[in-house]
């Protein structure tokens, strides 16, 4: 497929022997001008069997062809249908749609890859919902009363509730998301982290609430709920923040263990619900992927990206793909001593659900 793939990783072949899994393909992806953040992005959507799935399967047309859907299927496929098990393969064509639609990643500067991807993901949403768009095209669309393919699989809910001290009255706010940012304490793990999520924060002084049943303004308290979890989680841990007094942008080396198994319940209840159990449904996970950042700060430094295939695990450094450990993934919990930390995890529902 295509003629810009070139041969590479045959050690892959040579190492795995008898035990080379079925149906897999170790392809990696050249890095020009500094994309590895992309390149990271695009081998966990890869990953990811339910989007790989539905990429594969979109059909486009003339208006549609050079969308990021159909080149990023272009490069799916060209793994997917390759004769060959291991190889190099080019994301220059995508990447120039890219640079032609966002300024931002332009040039050869170090990128941060979860702004990438939430660019990324919602370029690709957007196409997705022009069908529920009057237009040439499509003169009579059906209305807007599903999510799209992609909301279905990395789509969930928060619900903002700010209860007002005055009156008591609790007002909600839906807002969907397609990962979820978190805060990160030092020396704990993601499920503490999610569960931070949700701290009840009191509005107060000048930020008091206006409640609009009392038509004034009060003290209030205001708590994110998860209303519904997605398909596949992702999970974006917020290593980078802003130092006055440095006035930049610093990286946060704290430790956040993370587990290869995650159990998550969403914990909204609706103000006149009394039994939560009747509402509350446990999701299990499996990690998949994780992308690493390497480096002491958001404008310089590189990413990679651990995948696991089956039962085994891959470090996936642009062209170069090597098998590694399990437990070497927990090498990347987060470490002063350590400038190579975890900052996105892809967490795919468990099968058996």
């Amino acid at each position: 497929m295509g003629n810009n793939q070139i041969n590479g990783n045959e050690h892959i072949v040579r190492d795995l022997g008898n035990n080379f899994p079925d149906g897999e393909k170790f392809f990696g992806l050249q890095n020009i001008d500094n994309i590895c953040y992309s390149n990271c992005i695009f081998q966990a959507f890869y990953n990811c069997e339910p989007f790989k799935k539905k990429v594969l399967e979109y059909k486009s047309n003339k208006e549609t062809k050079d969308n990021p859907i159909s080149l990023l299927q272009e490069m799916f496929q060209e793994i997917q249908f390759s004769k060959k098990k291991t190889g190099v393969c080019s994301s220059k064509k995508i990447m120039k749609y890219v640079r032609k639609g966002n300024p931002d990643f332009k040039g050869e500067n170090h990128q941060d890859c979860h702004e990438f991807s939430i660019w990324f993901l919602n370029q690709m949403n957007d196409i997705l919902n022009k069908k529920y768009t009057k237009s040439k095209i499509n003169p009579n669309p059906p209305p807007k009363n599903q999510p799209s393919w992609l909301e279905e699989i990395f789509g969930g809910i928060l619900t903002t509730q700010t209860t007002c001290l005055n009156c008591q009255k609790i007002t909600e706010r839906d807002e969907p998301f397609l990962d979820l940012s978190l805060d990160m304490v030092s020396n704990s793990s993601l499920t503490y982290c999610v569960k931070k999520l949700s701290e009840i924060e009191k509005m107060s002084g000048d930020d008091k609430f206006f409640c609009n049943t009392c038509n004034s303004k009060h003290d209030a308290e205001k708590q994110i709920l998860i209303k519904k979890l997605p398909q596949t989680l992702i999970c974006h841990l917020k290593r980078f923040k802003y130092d006055d007094r440095l006035n930049r942008m610093i990286k946060l080396f704290c430790k956040v263990a993370f587990p290869l198994e995650l159990k998550l319940t969403p914990n909204y209840i609706p103000p006149d619900k009394q039994n939560k159990h009747d509402l509350q449904t446990e999701m299990n996970y499996s990690l998949n992927s994780v992308i690493i950042h390497h480096g002491q700060g958001l404008s310089i430094g590189h990413y990679t990206v651990l995948i696991k295939k089956t039962d085994s695990w891959y470090l996936y450094d642009d062209e170069q793909i090597t098998q590694v450990d399990e437990f070497q993934v927990y090498d990347y919990f987060g470490s002063n001593n350590n400038p190579s930390c975890a900052y996105m995890l892809f967490y795919q529902q468990k099968q058996d659900e």
